[in-house]
């Protein structure tokens, strides 16, 4: 299997050419990722979105937009799919969005309300930045978190359609730019997708702890409300919204089938067509295009696997990849390249014909720079666990 290798959002360059221009814009202060929301098993990663949090957490999607005139608006659609998320008795739960400048917009957003499909306005909450952490970012001098927390009514009834919400964002400052906005789960303090017990104890472990915190308690994903900070507050929002989930994921995987090629290390094959299997939020649709071949699409299952067989010509193949998910959210990027060299001797290994078992990979989120120390803390134990050694360190 490869070794991992991503591309950027909205591009066909690769992550590690991409994200000096993009990533630590949205995570200024540590760009190495955090943890996965599943175990790692070595995929080629098509999208590493290192921009809004350090690694994977309790952000599951991320959606960009554009301020067009100073001090203007911009406004970002976003549906709620039943089948991406769980919310036990429909009860109000208490849904996260962080929003930043993108890497080099010169915009200073914030996020002002959120409209109901019914064209009713929800007003949003920001809670005052923990004064014992410096900040470091964009819109530093502003003394509110860049998150904000809006509760909604509840999700459609299952079998409806999507219910579609919409996020209202200003500019400041007479500024204007691209921004990327994070939609997180408040109370998914371990990352999994959902609020369940260990994300209670994982936030009761970290209480009257802050981002300064060398203890190892503090973590990003338990401060709720993003102020730099673990307090009952967060707690009480984690309890509102226990049990609820969801299965967007911000990213998508790839993974070249070994069997379909003839040198799967160094991407090259004398077959024509090769066989590729990855992840994604479920029923997604997945395309790969490559100049002058028709594309290709595949739709992942309700577990988010797809598998998909690409037709190559003599040379290297770089595939571009779009993923849309249901969400309304978009990813593109592109591939390692594989090469087809028909002249070589033919693998003797048997291209499959039906989908090779996919593995479970690792999800990346985003982090909007509002906590301003190093956000790569592993997800902390439960309180009778001893805290493993701390990789926080204070902000500078």
């Amino acid at each position: 299997m490869d070794d991992p290798a991503d591309v950027a959002p909205r591009g066909a360059a690769p992550l590690n050419e991409s994200l000096a221009k993009e990533g630590p814009t949205m995570n200024p202060s540590q760009t190495n990722p955090r943890r996965p929301r599943t175990p790692a098993l070595a995929p080629e990663r098509l999208e590493g979105r290192d921009l809004m949090t350090g690694g994977v957490g309790s952000t599951f999607a991320i959606i960009p937009a554009t301020i067009s005139q100073a001090g203007g608006h911009a406004t970002v659609s976003f549906n709620l799919d039943p089948k991406l998320f769980t919310d036990p008795g429909n009860k109000p739960f208490v849904l996260g969005v962080d929003v930043a400048a993108n890497q080099g917009s010169k915009a200073n957003p914030v996020i002002r309300s959120v409209t109901t499909p019914t064209g009713k306005v929800l007003g949003v909450t920001h809670s005052p930045f923990d004064s014992h952490v410096t900040r470091t970012g964009s819109g530093v001098a502003n003394k509110m978190s860049s998150a904000s927390l809006v509760t909604i009514p509840g999700l459609p009834p299952a079998g409806s359609k999507s219910f579609t919400y919409k996020v209202n964002v200003d500019a400041l400052d007479k500024t204007s730019g691209t921004i990327l906005l994070g939609f997180y789960l408040p109370g998914d303090a371990t990352g999994g997708g959902v609020v369940n017990q260990a994300s209670l104890n994982a936030i009761k472990y970290g209480l009257n702890t802050n981002a300064n915190d060398t203890t190892g308690k503090y973590s990003f994903d338990a401060d709720t409300n993003r102020d730099g900070a673990i307090n009952q507050q967060d707690l009480n929002v984690a309890q509102k919204n226990f049990g609820i989930g969801t299965t967007v994921s911000p990213v998508i995987s790839a993974n070249l089938d070994p069997a379909s090629v003839t040198d799967a290390k160094n991407r090259i094959s004398t077959n024509s067509v090769v066989h590729v299997t990855g992840t994604s939020t479920p029923n997604a649709s997945v395309t790969y295009s490559e100049t002058g071949q028709v594309p290709v699409t595949a739709i992942s299952d309700a577990k988010g696997n797809y598998s998909i067989m690409l037709k190559l010509t003599t040379g290297k193949n770089t595939f571009n990849v779009v993923a849309t998910d249901s969400f309304n959210q978009k990813i593109t990027g592109s591939i390692n390249s594989i090469t087809y060299t028909p002249d070589l001797p033919p693998v003797l290994a048997t291209v499959p014909t039906t989908p090779a078992a996919t593995t479970t990979t690792t999800t990346t989120t985003t982090q909007l720079p509002v906590v301003v120390v190093p956000l790569n803390s592993t997800a902390p134990p439960p309180p009778a666990t001893p805290p493993p050694a701390s990789t926080i360190a204070p902000a500078k």
